[in-house]
This record gives structure tokens, sequence and C-alpha cells, in this order.
């Protein structure tokens, strides 16, 4: 059973962001691999200590957020009643938005990292920027465990029509 959509003109326009957030997905995710690949074999970044570690956490986020894309697009798909059963990204999306934080987070603190080497090693107070990757880890964890509830709520209600 369908969620109730308003019209086929939404349905229509659902599905065309469907197919347009899938395919958006697969290149960030591929764009992301690639550049994960690269940073570690050296080629993207020939830096080394916190600023290779910043690099490579960023590319892998952009990796994930790919993979973030395809499970809206089946979130989707399953809403308009196109697939009976969630896809696999859909089931675990919940384990890869915790990644997904994490990663952002680690991120940050490399970061932070490479700004204290760059101030000959004072510390420095937390700026903005860090205040904000918590903040917005804090929301991706909080939607994680939101989705952990509601997949098995839509699979089941799928059964029981």
């Amino acid at each position: 059973m369908a969620i109730s959509v308003v019209s086929d003109k939404n349905r229509r326009f659902l599905r065309m962001c469907r197919i347009g957030i899938r395919v958006v997905g697969w290149l960030v995710a591929a764009g992301g691999a690639a550049c994960t690949v690269m940073v570690c074999v050296g080629l993207a970044q020939p830096a080394s200590g916190a600023l290779r570690m910043m690099w490579l956490f960023a590319a892998a986020g952009m990796f994930l957020l790919g993979i973030i894309a395809i499970g809206l697009a089946q979130m989707i798909g399953l809403v308009l009643a196109d697939y009976a059963t969630p896809g696999w990204i859909l089931r675990h999306c919940d384990k890869i938005l915790y990644l997904y934080a994490a990663t952002g987070l680690l991120a940050q603190l490399a970061l932070y990292l490479v700004t204290v080497q760059m101030k000959g090693g004072v510390w420095l107070p937390p700026s903005p920027e860090t205040l904000f990757a918590v903040a917005k880890a804090l929301v991706i964890v909080g939607v994680g465990l939101v989705l952990r509830r509601i997949i098995p709520m839509v699979e089941e209600s799928k059964t029981l029509v």
C-alpha cells in the first residue's frame, strides 16, 4: 500500500526525483571512493599527518553521502510502493548515518589538528565550525535513530496488506 500521494503529477515528480537522486548518489559515491583511494595511495595530497587524515575523512564522507543519497532514493521507491521491501542500504541506513556522523567529526578533529600545527602548537578554543560539526553529527545520529524505528514498521505494514 502506497502512502497516498495527492495526484499523479506528484507521483511522477517523485519518480523523477528518485531517478535523479539515484544517479547523483552513484556519481558522488564513485567520486568519493576514487578520492579515498587517491588519498590512501598518496596521489591526491602529498602531505602527511593530520592534513592527509583530514583529506581522507573528507573523501570518505563524500562516499558515504553518495550512499545516503541512494538510500533516500530507495526510501522514495518504498513510499511510492515501487519496491516491496526496503533495499540493503535502507535497511542499514542507521549504521551508515552513524558512520557518516563519525567521519564528519573525525574530519573536523583533523582540521583542528592542522590548525594547531599551523599556529605552532598553540591549542585554540573550539571554533564555530567545530560546534556546527558537533550539532550536525547529533542531528544525523537522531535521524538514524528515527529511521531505525521507522523502517521495520514500514516493512511490517507492507506484509499486512
